[in-house]
């Protein structure tokens, strides 16, 4: 290169790279900052909610029938009434039945009072048996007395007289020897008759103590439903039968509650597959579908917060969460969950049908940092925020917790207290 040339060109690069500086300078100051709002990483509490609507119910609702059909006799109750448990609602006209009725308690009294009293004649012989039986043993044991009594004076005579055996008094022998058998041999005799008394007043008590028994068993088979052979009394079996129909005839309360509708009236007919009267317990619970993203946030015994549209919001009332379906059902493509609460107290304002906004406190979180959800961004399953540095910020991966139903996320790692986090940025025009 030739030095003229070298002379030229030395000044054109040098003024060149100084325009270039001046101008990237100019290019810079003239380029405005990026725009965008922030706001500080504080500490504060975070609370976890799932709010959704569902409609207060009765506990339980009983659809009530008869058992057998007929035409109503009597309506006990109207819409509205309080009932107890148990009480009479309504009844079937059953006058026939219950005229048959009485016409078998007639008769099963009848049989009844008959086997009674042969009871009562068996033990009456019975004791008189006995009675009759202890005076003639007693008779008969005191002639065996006597008898004993008689031998021995014989025996002691004959004794006497055969011990001093002398000629002159043979006759007198003679005749002891023979009063002496004479009363031994009566002695005897009485004394079998005693022991066949005795045996056969035995065998007559157990005759009458049999009869007795017997008379007891009739009566006893009058009185049990079920006869010694397994089968029904024709009395017994008709009363049976008539006792089940007029028990079909009156419809009972199953619980205390209130009447929510009567749909027959006196002198309707009644069949079984048709209710007479709808009841509904006191008791009132809030029935809710949850979606299936909010499920997993709720569990028992949660509180919750409702609302009746009937009242607006100026009236809250207190709930929990009080079951939970193990199994949700598809609703146009989306997996929900019937969840019921139970209030906390019973209020006269809640009415069953009422519309109820339930919000329900799921978790809080006390004194944690936490960051406006706006604040976060997700970029290949990481959340970062952007993070103020001077009229700039810069991009840090964060760890999340709870998020809360205000707009607000706990964050656990990545920010300090103090921190200012991007929350919004101006488009560029």
């Amino acid at each position: 290169m030739n030095k003229p040339y070298k002379k030229i060109l030395i000044p054109v690069l040098i003024i060149s790279a100084v325009g270039g500086l001046v101008g990237w300078r100019v290019y810079s100051q003239g380029k405005a900052a990026p725009i965008f709002d922030s706001t500080e990483v504080r500490r504060s509490t975070v609370v976890q909610e799932v709010t959704v609507t569902g409609r207060v119910e009765p506990v339980e609702t009983y659809d009530l029938s008869f058992a057998t059909s007929g035409v109503v006799k009597t309506l006990a109750v109207q819409e509205g009434d309080m009932v107890a448990s148990g009480q009479t609602l309504a009844t079937l006209e059953v006058a026939d039945v219950a005229m048959q009725q009485a016409q078998s308690k007639a008769a099963l009294v009848g049989d009844r009072q008959t086997a009674e009293v042969a009871l009562q004649k068996a033990e009456q012989s019975l004791a008189q048996t006995v009675r009759v039986n202890d005076i003639k043993i007693e008779e008969a044991k005191q002639k065996v007395r006597n008898a004993k009594t008689k031998l021995e004076i014989a025996k002691e005579q004959f004794d006497r007289i055969q011990a001093e055996d002398v000629e002159e008094i043979a006759a007198s022998y003679l005749s002891a020897e023979s009063a002496y058998t004479s009363a031994l041999a009566t002695y005897q005799e009485l004394q079998e008759a005693l022991q066949v008394l005795q045996a056969s007043s035995t065998q007559s008590e157990k005759t009458a103590q049999a009869d007795v028994a017997a008379a007891r068993q009739a009566l006893q088979l009058k009185q049990d439903t079920i006869t010694s052979d397994g089968t029904l009394s024709a009395n017994r079996a008709a009363l049976g039968y008539q006792g089940a129909v007029l028990s079909k005839s009156v419809l009972r309360a199953p619980s205390a509650g209130v009447v929510a509708k009567v749909a027959l009236q006196v002198g309707e007919y009644a069949s079984p597959s048709a209710a007479v009267v709808t009841l509904v317990t006191p008791d009132l619970h809030i029935t809710a579908n949850v979606p299936e993203a909010d499920i997993a946030k709720l569990s028992l015994n949660d509180t919750a917060a409702v609302t009746l549209d009937a009242y607006g919001e100026d009236a809250e009332f207190a709930a929990t969460v009080a079951s939970i379906d193990e199994v949700g059902t598809l609703v146009e493509g989306v997996a929900i969950y019937e969840v019921t609460f139970h209030f906390t107290e019973p209020d006269e304002r809640i009415k069953s049908g009422m519309t109820a906004n339930t919000t329900v406190h799921t978790d809080t979180r006390e004194n944690v940092l936490a960051v406006p959800q706006r604040a976060l961004i997700t970029r290949n399953g990481d959340k970062l925020v952007r993070l103020v540095e001077g009229d700039g910020f810069r991009e840090v991966p964060v760890k999340t917790g709870l998020r809360g139903s205000d707009g607000t996320v706990e964050i656990t790692e990545g920010v300090s207290e103090g921190d200012r986090v991007v929350v919004f940025i101006e488009e560029e025009q």
